[in-house]
C-alpha cells in the first residue's frame, strides 16, 4: 500500500451510522455503516465528503442452527479519498475516489491476501449512484433517520439491484 492505507476504525459501531442491514438468500446478513458526516450531506444535496467510510460486516448462519449467526471473519471497508494515487488502490484501477480494504473483524488489522480487485470492477457498475449499491438506502436512511432493511433473493456477493 501506498502513504496512508485504509484502516478499520475499532469503535466504528458507536461512532458511525448503522444506516442498512441486508439479508441475503443464503442467510448471511450484512450491517453497513457509513461516516456520519455523509448523512448532512445527502440531506444537503451535497456530494458525498472526503474520507466518507463504508463499513461492512457480515454474520453468517451456524450450519447447525441457521436461526443463529456469527461475525464473519472479514470486515470489508471503502473510504473515498480524492488523494489516492496508484500506490495506494488496492487494484491499479480507480472507482471514483473509492478505494477499499479487509480487515480482521476481531483485532482491525489488514487482510492482504484478499483479492479487493472484484471490489473495483462491481463498484463500476453503481457509478451513477456514488459507487454504492445501497445508495438507494442510504438516502432514505437520511430522511427518515431509521435503519433499512432489505432483503436480496441472491446469495453470495452477487449483485441486487
Amino acid at each position: 500500500m501506498g502513504r496512508e492505507p485504509i484502516e478499520l476504525p475499532l469503535n466504528y459501531r458507536e461512532q458511525f451510522v448503522h444506516y442498512a442491514t441486508v439479508e441475503r438468500s443464503d442467510g448471511v446478513i450484512r450491517h453497513l455503516y457509513i461516516s456520519p458526516q455523509a448523512i448532512q450531506s445527502i440531506l444537503n444535496g451535497e456530494e458525498l465528503p472526503e474520507r466518507t467510510m463504508v463499513i461492512i460486516e457480515a454474520y453468517r448462519p451456524i450450519p447447525d442452527n441457521p436461526s443463529m449467526h456469527y461475525l464473519d471473519p472479514e470486515v470489508h471497508v471503502a473510504e473515498s479519498r480524492s488523494t489516492w494515487q496508484i500506490a495506494d488502490l488496492a487494484a491499479s484501477s480507480r472507482v471514483g475516489t473509492w478505494n477499499f480494504g479487509a480487515f480482521n473483524a476481531e483485532n482491525g488489522q489488514p487482510i492482504t491476501d484478499t483479492a479487493l480487485n472484484d471490489c473495483f470492477s462491481c463498484h463500476e457498475s453503481v457509478s451513477s449512484r456514488n459507487f454504492l449499491f445501497s445508495n438507494p438506502q442510504l438516502e432514505a436512511y437520511a430522511q427518515t433517520g431509521k435503519t433499512q432493511y432489505s432483503y436480496c433473493p441472491r446469495a453470495g456477493r452477487a449483485i441486487c439491484r
